[in-house]
């Protein structure tokens, strides 16, 4: 709850920094299990620090509306290469319809425009009229359903495991594949920075090809929850079949990386417009846990890109 009484003043926008990092972990859970009605703050993503990793990943990224020294919202923008990755946007519940959202998205829209990002998106509530009103008032669409998937996890053989030196041989790489789903789209500062956090890059060589990789993030400090391995991002190349058996293998591997580290389940985002990524998730035993929709200013690759992708 928010203690700041003088509700007659406006907040002050201002850059966030390290030190509103454990005010807005808590106001993050605040407004996320006010607004899905959760009984206590501690059911909305227990145990994840995806405030402070995203602050730390891209610190020019995070903006604070400040009450006479009490933190009342923020907001959060990284950067892929020319796509920006916006999110979260809160506001303590206690200020909510006052504007303060419009003014955080404007900051971080004017932002993106300054770094030259072509392109942005975001997660959002299905559900929420007032969220999709809000976000496409700053020109931002809503896509495809994207569904957050989870499996158990069951033990499986070491000789799946394909951990990744993020060294400039793969960097170049893996620039090269995300560049050829979306010109312009580059994870490598966030590949680069991911020895912060508590996570890997996981990914598949055949001779001097990148066949796949993936993003994960797993126990604290990180975006994971609790004892999951949550898949950030991941790519594959090639097409139709080649894909199924290098994403077979990309599975294997997360199954051996979550039990080797005592994960209990692992997490990836899939957009059901990528039908046939979506059905080989279920195959693989993979279940629905919850549903959003990405909303894009500009363009992100279509139905055709071999891509799992979770902006929550």
């Amino acid at each position: 709850m928010s203690l700041y009484r003088d509700k007659g003043a406006e907040p002050i926008l201002r850059p966030l920094r390290e030190s509103d990092l454990d005010a807005a972990e808590g106001l993050f859970r605040r407004a996320f299990a006010t607004e899905f009605g959760l009984a206590t703050t501690t059911l909305f993503r227990p145990g994840a620090r995806l405030v402070s990793q995203r602050f730390r990943m891209q610190p020019d990224g995070g903006f604070a509306l400040d009450a006479g020294g009490e933190l009342v919202g923020f907001a959060l923008i990284n950067r892929w290469g020319n796509f920006g990755l916006l999110g979260p946007v809160c506001v303590d519940p206690s200020w909510w319809n006052r504007g303060l959202a419009r003014r955080l998205i404007k900051a971080v829209v004017e932002r993106l425009d300054h770094w030259g990002c072509t392109a942005s998106g975001l997660f959002t509530n299905p559900s929420s009229p007032r969220h999709f009103r809000l976000y496409e008032s700053f020109g931002y669409a809503p896509g495809p359903v994207t569904v957050i998937v989870e499996r158990q996890v069951k033990a499986r053989d070491t000789s799946d495991l394909a951990v990744a030196g993020v060294t400039p041989a793969f960097l170049e790489a893996a620039g090269r594949l995300t560049g050829n789903a979306l010109p312009g789209l580059n994870l490598n500062g966030e590949l680069d920075r991911l020895a912060t956090a508590a996570g890997d890059v996981l990914a598949r060589w055949s001779g001097n090809e990148l066949t796949w990789f993936a993003v994960v993030h797993r126990g604290v400090p990180s975006e994971a929850e609790g004892d999951e391995v949550y898949v950030k991002f991941a790519q594959i190349a090639g097409e139709a079949e080649t894909v199924d058996a290098r994403l077979d293998d990309m599975l294997a591997s997360l199954e051996t990386y979550a039990g080797e580290h005592g994960a209990t389940r692992i997490t990836v985002g899939i957009s059901v417009a990528r039908e046939r990524l979506y059905r080989r998730l279920l195959s693989a035993g993979y279940q629905g846990r919850f549903h959003g929709v990405h909303m894009v200013r500009g363009s992100w690759p279509d139905h055709k890109a071999t891509i799992l992708e979770d902006w929550r």
